[in-house]
């Protein structure tokens, strides 16, 4: 009748009340299916703490710090996937200049605005950051 009603086989129906009375449940657990992780709990901590603390870093210097830390030699391709089961995404690596934040600006206006115009000496300080203008996705 179960079958009838939900238009499905009677031995699907049938597995599926044999799995309730067994486990209490309609789906048994999953096993491990595939390889085990080569990163462990503990290597994976250290991701979210490195990625937490530096933002912009690119994969090759986790690479670098999880082989001279953990001692852990593995692919880009696995900090990348790893990365995405936590959770992480990749970004556009943008630099925005420190001058467009209006913070940052008020901030430096309330700082020298008691100076007077003598005392101001002014130089241009640029600086290219040769990795953001070829590397654009982290």
């Amino acid at each position: 009748e179960i079958s009838v009603n939900l238009d499905m086989p009677v031995r699907v129906v049938q597995r599926v009340l044999q799995t309730w009375i067994e486990i209490g449940a309609v789906c048994r657990d999953r096993k491990g299916k595939g390889r085990r992780r080569i990163l462990s709990e503990r290597n994976m901590e250290f991701l979210v703490a490195i990625v937490d603390r530096t933002p912009d870093i690119y994969l090759d210097e986790i690479q670098l710090q999880l082989l001279s830390q953990h001692g852990v030699d593995v692919c880009i391709d696995t900090i990348h996937r790893s990365l995405k089961r936590l959770g992480y995404s990749s970004k556009k690596l943008t630099r925005q200049a420190d001058e467009r934040l209006e913070s940052r600006r008020t901030d430096f206006f309330v700082a020298i605005g008691c100076e007077p115009p003598e005392r101001l000496v002014c130089g241009d300080e640029s600086a290219v950051n040769l990795l953001t203008t070829y590397r654009k996705n982290g």
